[in-house]
């Protein structure tokens, strides 16, 4: 990482982020898990990343806020289904 960028995570990382931690948790059961401890309130993930474990708790109705610092990686998470808007308003 270079001293003048934010973030470790580039395009080239962020391209294949999601595929690489693919098999390292199931996402649907980590949304029902993290939607369980939320209860009512609003959850913050902090390196929201792309989405990949956000998107599944917010589909679930927790209020979520989230906190990234790699342009790369929010771009990607922008880029899907439920990343803004209706599942995400708050990015």
């Amino acid at each position: 990482m270079s001293p003048t960028s934010a973030s470790p995570y580039t395009e080239d990382l962020a391209a294949v982020y999601d595929e690489w931690f693919s098999g390292w948790l199931d996402t649907a059961d980590t949304g029902d898990r993290l939607a369980a401890l939320a209860g009512a309130g609003p959850a913050l993930e902090l390196g929201i990343g792309t989405g990949r474990v956000a998107i599944p708790l917010a589909e679930r109705g927790v209020e979520l806020h989230g906190i990234e610092g790699s342009q790369s990686m929010l771009a990607r998470l922008r880029a899907r289904a439920g990343g803004v808007g209706r599942a995400l308003p708050h990015l």
